[in-house]
C-alpha cells in the first residue's frame, strides 16, 4: 500500500496562477470549480479522467496536472497497487489561499465509481481518498494530519504490510507540504517527496528519504557513546552484508581505555585520565569532577617525578608529605593546602610542578557544587577544562563539543529567498528577536549546561538570478545585522582569518520563475551550493527555513540530510506563519520539525538513552531521545521534565524542605539502581546523590548535614535511633539521625577516587563509618559491622529517616511521582529496545 499525503492546489483543476493578479486568480478558480461541479452533476467519469490525468491547454507550465503526475510514478511494474490518497485542503487564510472546496470536488471526484475503474485500468491503482484538514497554521493542521497517518498506517500494519508514504511536493502551499514531510519523518515512516521532474515529462520524480544507515554509528559515536557505537557497527554488521563501512577502528582507544578504566584504574597513566576528563567534560557527565581530581594529582606527580628525573630538585612529593600528615591517603584538597605551604616556603624557588597544581586547583572544585545540574559540570567548567591543551588534545575531533569551539558551533539557518517581498519582518528577523526553540537547545552540545552562552547564529541566504530574489535576499541580510538580537542568540563571529560575515549570501542562479518546469535543476544547483557551505561553515545544528522556492528548499534539504547524517548534526525545518490576536495584531509564530535519524537507529538511541538514565545522566538522555521519532522525542520531553524537577528542587533557595519528596524518590531511585550498576556508574550515583541533598541551612529546617559528626569505636552511633524529642532546641546537641545519615552520603562523595581499584563506592562508605567508628556503626535496631552496610541500605535509611523527622517536624511537601515517572520512562525504554532493528 502506499499513501499519497497531498497537499491540495490551484492546479490540481489545471489551472496556472503565475502571472495572475488575486482578481483574475479568483476567476480562473471559479470557472475550474464550476466545470469538475458539472462533470460530477453529470457523473462524467471521462471528463473528470481528463481534468485528473491530462495536459491543460497549450501554452500551460504543466506537462500534466500533479496528481496525475506522482500516480504515473506509483504505476507498478507487474500486478496492481493500492493506494490512498490522503488531501490537505485548507480554511485558512485569503480567499486566494483557502484550497477546501477543491479537495472536497477532487475527493468526489476520486470517489466516483467510474473514475476508480478509469484509473484501475489506465495506471493499475486501486485508488481510495480521504481528507483532512491542512490549517497554514501548521501546529493545528500537522496534528491532525499525524493522528490520521498514524492511524492508516496502524490499520495497514495489522495486515503485515508497512505502507510507504509520498509527500506530494509539487503543488499547494509550500508550508503545508514541509509540515507534511515534517509529521512523515518524526512518525519514522518510509516516506519520499514527489518533485515536478521538469519540461515535457508526465512522471514525477520520487526523492528517497535516504536512510544514510550509518548515521546512528557517527551520532553515537559524536555524543561519546563509544560502546554503544562500537556494538551497534559489529551488530549491524553481523546482520547483513554489503552496507558502507563505518570507521570502527577510530573507537579502538577509548574503548580499550574505559576497559582498563573498569578493571585496572589504579593503573592508568596521566594521558589516560586526561582523554576520561576530556570525554566527560564534553558529554558533561555527572562524576566528571571525580575524573578532574584523579587527573591532576597524576599529572601533578608526573611532573614532579620528570623534575627530579632532570636533576631540578630533591624534594618530596606532596602526596607523600600530606599523606604522612594525615595518616592515610590524603584528598586533593589537603595535597593543593600542602601545596600552598610548599609556595610559601620556598617563594620563587617553588618547582614549576607546586605552581601547576596551585594554578590548577580550581579544578577540583570541579562539579562540586554544581547543584544546578545535579552534578554535572556547569558550561563554564567544561570551557575552561576543554581549553587545557592537555585536556582538548586527548579529545577525538569526531566527538561533539560545546558551542565555543574554534570554528565550528553555529547554528547555520538555511533560507531561500522568493522573489516576493516578505509580509511584515524579513526571516531573518523572525529568527533573531525570537528566543531559541528548545528542541534547538536540546540539540546544541552544552546549550543546556547551567551558564551556557547565547546560541551563535548564523545564515545562509540562498537567491535566484531573479532580481527579485536578489532584493529578498539583500533585505533579510541588512535586517539581520541591524535588528534587535533576543538575548539567546548572538551574532556568530568566525575564528577564520577572513572573519567571514554571519550572513553568507549566494547565488543558485535558477532565474526562470517558472519553479514547476526548472525544479531537477534548481534543486541540484542549490544541493551543491548548500553542500560545499556546510563543510566550510561546520555548524553545531543546521536549520532550513520553508520560504522561496519550493524546489530551492528541496535542494538545500537532500544536501544538509547528506551532510548532517556523516557529520551526526541535527537538522530542523523551519516554517513561519502570522498569528493574529484577539486585538488584530499580528504575530510570527515559528513552527519547527526535527528530522528524526531513521529507524534502524532506534534501537541504538534507546540503548544510549537507557545507559544515560542508569547513571542518571538526564541532560544526555534528553539529547539522544530527541534524535528520534515522535515516540522517542516524547520521551526526551518526559525526561527533560523529570530532570527540570529536579533542577527546581536543587535551586530551591527559598524553602528546600518543599521538595523533600522529590528527593526521597531520587534516593530510593539510586538504591533501585545500584545492584546492575557498574563500579563507575555507581560512582556517578554517589556523585548525584551528594549534590543534590547538598543545601546551605537557611531556609531549611530539615535537609540538614551534621557536618559535626564525630564518633569513635568507644561511642557507636545508632543511625536507626528514634528521632530525638528535643531535638528542636537550640541546646540540644542531637538533631537527629537524619542529619548523621546526609553528612555520611556527602563524605562518601568526598572520599570518592577512581584510580582504586575495586568497589570504589564501597571503599569510600566504609572509609568513611570507620572514621565514625567502624564495626560499631547502626544501622538497623542493632549494631552490624561497619564492612556489611551496603550504599543502598544508607540511602534507604536517610529516606526513612527523613520521613520520621519530617513528621515530628510537622513539615509537609506534596506528593511526588518523580520515581514513578522515572520507572515507566526506563521500562518503556527497555521493552522498546528489545525490538529488532530492520
Amino acid at each position: 500500500m502506499t499513501i499519497i499525503v497531498y497537499p491540495v492546489g490551484q492546479g490540481d483543476l489545471r489551472n496556472d496562477i503565475v502571472g495572475l493578479s488575486k482578481s483574475e486568480r479568483q476567476e480562473a478558480q471559479g470557472e475550474a470549480e464550476q466545470q469538475v461541479e458539472k462533470f460530477l452533476d453529470d457523473e462524467d467519469s471521462e471528463g473528470l479522467l481528463k481534468v485528473l490525468l491530462e495536459a491543460p491547454e497549450e501554452g500551460s507550465r504543466f506537462s500534466a496536472p500533479p496528481l496525475s503526475l506522482i500516480l504515473r510514478a506509483l504505476f507498478p511494474a507487474e500486478g496492481e497497487r493500492v493506494v490512498t490518497v490522503l488531501l490537505l485542503a485548507s480554511r485558512s487564510g485569503d480567499s486566494g489561499t483557502r484550497t477546501w472546496k477543491i479537495g472536497e470536488l477532487l475527493k468526489k471526484a476520486l470517489g466516483l465509481a467510474g473514475v476508480h475503474d478509469g484509473l484501475r485500468k489506465e495506471l493499475r491503482l486501486d485508488v481510495s481518498v480521504e481528507m483532512c484538514e491542512a490549517n497554514l497554521q501548521e501546529t493545528a493542521g500537522v496534528e491532525e494530519l499525524a493522528e490520521r497517518l498514524r492511524c492508516l498506517v496502524d490499520s495497514q500494519n495489522q495486515t503485515g504490510d508497512e505502507p510507504k508514504v509520498v509527500v506530494n511536493a509539487i503543488s499547494g502551499a509550500s508550508m503545508i507540504a514541509l509540515g507534511a514531510m515534517g509529521a512523515a519523518d518524526q512518525l519514522g515512516l518510509d516516506w519520499r517527496a514527489a518533485v515536478a521532474p521538469g519540461a515535457q515529462k508526465d512522471t514525477a520524480v520520487l526523492l528517497d528519504r535516504s536512510s544514510y544507515d550509518t548515521a546512528p554509528f557517527y551520532w553515537l559515536r559524536s555524543l561519546g557513546y563509544v560502546e554503544q557505537a562500537r556494538n551497534w557497527a559489529q551488530g549491524r554488521l553481523a546482520r547483513s552484508s554489503g552496507r558502507a563501512s563505518v570507521d570502527v577502528g577510530s573507537l579502538d582507544g577509548l574503548t580499550d581505555l574505559m576497559k582498563r578504566l573498569a578493571t585496572n584504574p589504579e593503573f592508568l597513566k596521566d594521558e589516560d585520565l586526561a582523554s576520561l576528563l576530556a570525554l566527560d567534560m564534553a558529554r558533561a557527565d555527572n562524576g566528571a569532577g571525580l575524573i578532574a581530581r584523579a587527573w591532576v594529582q597524576k599529572h601533578y606527580l608526573d611532573c614532579h617525578h620528570k623534575e627530579i628525573e632532570a636533576g631540578m630538585h630533591t624534594l618530596e612529593d606532596l602526596v607523600t608529605v600530606a599523606k604522612r600528615a594525615r595518616g592515610k591517603l590524603p584528598m586533593l584538597g589537603e595535597i593543593i593546602c600542602a601545596a600552598q605551604k610548599r609556595q610559601q616556603e620556598l617563594k620563587d624557588e617553588c618547582p614549576k610542578s607546586v605552581r601547576w597544581l596551585l594554578e590548577h586547583q580550581w579544578l577540583n572544585d570541579v562539579g562540586k557544587g554544581a547543584v544546578h545540574d545535579l552534578a554535572a559540570p556547569s558550561a563554564s567548567d567544561v570551557k575552561r577544562a576543554l581549553s587545557l591543551k592537555e585536556i582538548d588534545s586527548c579529545l577525538p575531533d569526531w566527538v561533539a563539543r560545546p558551542e565555543w569551539r574554534p570554528g565550528r558551533g553555529s547554528v547555520l539557518f538555511i533560507a531561500p529567498c522568493g522573489a516576493g517581498a516578505p509580509r511584515g519582518m524579513c526571516v531573518t528577523e523572525r529568527i533573531l528577536g525570537k528566543e531559541p526553540d528548545k528542541k534547538i537547545r536540546r540539540a546544541v552540545p552544552g546549550a543546556m549546561l547551567d551558564g551556557a552562552e547565547s546560541l551563535p547564529a548564523e545564515f545562509l541566504l540562498l537567491h535566484s538570478s531573479y532580481p527579485g530574489s536578489k532584493k529578498t535576499s539583500l533585505d533579510a541580510a541588512d535586517a539581520a545585522r541591524r535588528t534587535q538580537v533576543h538575548a539567546g542568540w548572538k551574532r556568530h563571529v568566525s575564528p577564520s582569518v577572513d572573519k567571514r560575515d554571519f550572513v553568507d549570501q549566494r547565488d543558485y542562479e535558477g532565474g526562470d520563475r517558472n519553479e514547476y518546469v526548472a525544479t531537477p535543476v534548481i534543486m541540484r544547483s542549490v544541493s551543491g551550493q548548500v553542500a560545499l557551505a556546510l563543510e566550510a561553515k561546520h555548524p553545531a545544528a543546521v536549520v532550513i527555513v520553508g520560504t522561496g522556492q519550493k524546489a530551492a528548499v528541496l535542494g538545500a534539504l537532500q544536501a544538509a540530510q547528506a551532510w548532517c547524517a556523516e557529520h551526526a548534526t541535527p537538522l530542523f525545518l523551519q516554517t513561519f506563519v502570522d498569528k493574529v490576536d484577539e486585538e488584530g495584531r499580528k504575530e510570527s509564530v515559528s513552527q519547527l520539525h526535527r528530522f528524526a535519524l531513521h529507524n534502524d537507529a532506534e534501537t541504538a538511541l534507546r540503548e544510549a538513552a537507557i545507559s544515560s538514565l542508569k547513571s542518571l545522566n538526564l541532560l544526555s538522555a534528553v539529547r539522544v531521545l530527541a534524535a528520534g521519532d515522535w515516540r522517542m522525542d516524547e520521551m526526551a520531553d518526559r525526561c527533560d521534565k523529570l530532570r527540570q524537577q529536579l533542577l527546581d528542587v536543587a535551586n530551591d533557595k527559598e524553602n528546600p524542605d518543599r521538595g523533600a519528596g522529590v528527593l526521597i524518590d531520587l534516593l530510593q531511585t539510586v538504591a533501585g539502581l545500584w545492584t546492575e550498576a557498574t563500579e563507575l556508574t555507581k560512582m556517578r550515583l554517589a556523585v548525584v546523590v551528594a549534590e543534590a541533598l547538598n543545601f546551605k541551612t537557611k531556609g531549611s529546617n530539615l535537609l540538614h548535614r551534621n557536618n559535626n559528626l564525630e564518633g569513635g569505636s568507644g561511642n557507636p552511633i545508632n543511625l536507626a535511633r528514634p528521632y530525638p524529642k528535643d531535638c528542636d532546641k537550640k541546646r540540644s546537641k542531637d538533631k537527629g539521625p537524619h542529619q548523621d545519615l546526609l553528612e555520611i552520603l556527602y563524605r562518601v562523595r568526598n572520599k570518592l577516587v577512581v584510580t582504586h581499584a575495586d568497589d570504589i563506592v564501597k571503599s569510600a562508605l566504609q572509609m568513611v563509618l570507620q572514621d565514625l567508628g567502624g564495626a560499631n556503626i547502626r544501622t538497623d535496631s542493632k549494631a552490624v559491622s561497619g564492612d556489611d552496610v551496603t550504599y543502598p541500605d544508607v540511602l534507604r535509611l536517610t529516606c526513612e529517616k527523613l520521613e520520621e523527622a519530617a513528621r515530628a517536624l510537622s513539615i509537609t511537601w506534596a506528593s511526588s511521582t518523580w520515581k514513578a515517572e522515572f520507572d515507566h520512562l526506563m521500562s518503556e525504554l527497555k521493552s522498546l529496545a528489545h525490538t529488532r532493528e530492520p
